[in-house]
């Protein structure tokens, strides 16, 4: 190494001149003592140790000498250190698991019956949702006049999207006259109804053409929904009468809730649409019906709407500073506006 290199350079230096004064003395003044001369040994002796001292104190040098550290460089501080909550997912629109079209019925509504006439509705019904209907489905009473039909009936088969079954239910006509209803519902093994179905008659004499009565009730399709919450659910249904007069009705819900009622005027065969809203803030299977009290005294239905409370994706913004605040924040409550839109059919 260089240091060595000069380091032995120096002490052969010292050497040479420590010898040197061995032969070229210093002159004597007057009145000094003559000095004692020193032995090789001794003067090489001493050269050494120089040496060494020198050495000692360029170690020393070394040492206190701090080794410059790495230059730490500064770290990239990102701008983005908040979220903003104010994006959400997209709003997702799919096909109900559970959706079904009902193609025809044995009986019509309205159909004329004579006292304890016996008879058989028979619905067949089309699955039009993305779920098989297992084995273990149920054909079960709801509400209404039962006219001796049992509580419920197994269905025995599987019925896949898209695949067409029948469900059929034995009745008897009441002892006296008048008009009747009773509803029933396709049922899964979990008590989720898949679809509704009513039967109607007129027992006695008379034409049910003559009667004033709600002919028939639709609502607006199956929804799916996943997203953000609360979500306001609207829905619709249409109310179509046979003959004249007026219609009392008011929305039931699935939570046990209904609305306050409401009387349209109807003409012969005219079709009117009801309208309402719901604010939903929990995820679940929520359905909306429609009951007349008069003239039918008898439940419609239902809208359906199954519910997925996602929370909001959160997007980079720009740092900000939030000032905490006591008030709490309110969460969305559940709530119902309905309104009434007439239409001619």
């Amino acid at each position: 190494m260089r240091i060595q290199s000069r380091d032995l350079a120096l002490l052969g230096v010292l050497l040479a001149g420590s010898l040197s004064a061995c032969n070229f003395p210093l002159l004597k003044e007057k009145g000094d003592a003559t000095p004692t001369p020193l032995s090789d040994t001794d003067i090489l002796g001493t050269a050494v140790a120089q040496t060494l001292s020198v050495l000692q104190g360029q170690v020393q040098s070394m040492e206190a000498t701090p080794i410059p550290t790495a230059t730490v460089l500064p770290t990239a501080t990102s701008a983005v250190s908040a979220m903003s909550q104010s994006q959400s997912l997209p709003q997702a629109y799919t096909q109900a698991c559970y959706a079904a079209s009902v193609v025809s019925k044995s009986i019509d509504d309205y159909a004329e019956m004579d006292q304890d006439e016996e008879f058989t509705q028979t619905w067949t019904i089309v699955n039009a949702g993305t779920c098989n209907w297992e084995s273990d489905t149920e054909l079960v009473y709801v509400d209404g006049t039962q006219m001796d039909g049992d509580s419920s009936e197994d269905i025995d088969t599987e019925v896949a999207p898209g695949e067409t079954m029948t469900a059929s239910v034995a009745l008897t006509a009441p002892s006296s006259d008048g008009t009747y209803s009773g509803q029933w519902a396709l049922v899964d093994s979990n008590g989720t109804t898949i679809v509704d179905l009513w039967v109607t008659i007129v027992v006695g004499d008379g034409d049910a053409d003559d009667d004033f009565y709600v002919d028939s009730v639709t609502f607006s399709g199956a929804e799916t929904y996943s997203g953000a919450c609360p979500y306001t659910y609207t829905y619709k249904a249409y109310i179509t009468t046979e003959g004249d007069g007026d219609v009392v009705y008011y929305f039931k819900y699935s939570d046990g809730s209904t609305s306050s009622s409401k009387t349209l005027e109807f003409e012969d065969g005219e079709t009117q649409t009801v309208s309402g809203s719901w604010s939903l803030s929990s995820s679940g299977s929520y359905w909306v019906k429609v009951f007349i009290d008069e003239p039918n005294n008898q439940t419609f239905g239902s809208a359906k709407l199954s519910l997925s409370c996602v929370s909001p994706t959160k997007t980079p913004t720009s740092a900000t500073t939030s000032t905490p605040t006591s008030e709490p924040t309110a969460e969305g409550s559940s709530g119902e506006t309905e309104s009434d839109t007439d239409t001619t059919g």
